[in-house]
């Protein structure tokens, strides 16, 4: 019975966000481009019951918020989500694991009857058994750990993508010293830069386009994609580099050089570690699988127990 209510409610709450998914309601930010409609249906549900009830608004975001909209800038998810809608999604996969194990625990509740209409088995005494209380922690441990994924993988994104485009810009500030020093204008090592096979081809080949129509806008398109202060100094120096000598602009890149190098291999070496601990961790897991199965009848004998006192 309780099982037939859960479900019920369940499928009251599914009937209501796609009646509110369909509405035809101007949303506050409905003109952004998401990758596919999958995220816009997310977005959409993020206005709806109950997901508004453990969302942020986008336009007013906590330090908490500003922080997961860095992580989706970073990770290039920002195309797929917004802050709001990334918190719904969240909230869709917590809600999901609940119902999986109420579904779980249901079937498992009624697999001594189908086994007796399927083989011809007595069932008896394991039905009046029906679901233990180690079934229902282990089910619930298994599928609640799900809702944990997508801010790790949100994280673990992050930090991939910022290494990748880190690692290139030394290379980069290298190639325009060497142009520089070749006396190349700023046209020709924007061009050329469009030309290398790098993280950043596609930012360069737009900075150049926009440089060749307005060159200001041009070099605030570029600073504007990169987060090094060094990296974008060399913009600031090529813009000006009428203004300065091109021997002063270049011995300033090389003191840049020094420090681009340190924080690229400082970052990299940030990245090992992790993927260190991360390996080593899988490592450990099956040692602390055997742990927690040692555990498990401590914890289950202390639900028994207040289950009991409850009862008394």
């Amino acid at each position: 019975m309780i099982y037939l209510i859960f479900f019920m409610v369940w499928a009251g709450v599914i009937l209501s966000l796609l009646l509110q998914t369909k509405s035809k309601k101007r949303l506050p930010t409905s003109d952004i481009a998401f990758e596919s409609p999958f995220y816009h249906v997310v977005y959409r549900m993020s206005f709806g019951i109950p997901f508004k009830w453990f969302v942020e608004d986008d336009r007013n975001l906590t330090n908490k918020g500003r922080k997961t909209e860095q992580l989706l800038i970073q990770s290039g998810y920002h195309k797929k989500f917004t802050v709001q809608s990334f918190m719904a999604f969240k909230v869709l996969v917590f809600f999901t694991s609940i119902l999986l194990i109420f579904i779980t625990l249901g079937l498992i509740d009624k697999l001594p009857s189908l086994f007796h209409w399927l083989l011809q088995v007595d069932t008896t005494r394991i039905s009046k058994e029906g679901v233990s209380l180690d079934m229902i922690l282990i089910t619930s441990i298994l599928y609640l750990s799900f809702s944990l994924f997508p801010g790790i993988i949100l994280r673990q994104k992050a930090k991939k993508e910022l290494v990748n485009s880190n690692k290139d810009l030394p290379i980069l500030h290298m190639f325009t010293i060497l142009m520089l020093r070749s006396n190349k204008t700023v046209t020709e090592i924007l061009f050329a830069l469009t030309k290398l096979n790098s993280y950043h081809k596609k930012v360069f080949e737009r900075g150049y386009l926009m440089y060749l129509r307005n060159k200001h806008e041009g070099m605030e398109y570029l600073r504007s994609q990169f987060d090094n202060a060094r990296f974008i100094e060399m913009f600031n120096l090529l813009e000006d580099i009428g203004t300065y000598a091109r021997e002063e602009c270049i011995s300033i890149m090389d003191s840049n050089m020094k420090s681009l190098v340190h924080e690229t291999n400082t970052l990299k070496r940030r990245n090992d570690i992790t993927r260190l601990v991360y390996s080593e961790a899988s490592m450990v897991v099956p040692f602390s699988a055997i742990i927690l199965l040692g555990a498990a009848p401590i914890v289950i004998a202390g639900l028994r127990m207040f289950s009991l006192s409850t009862v008394m």
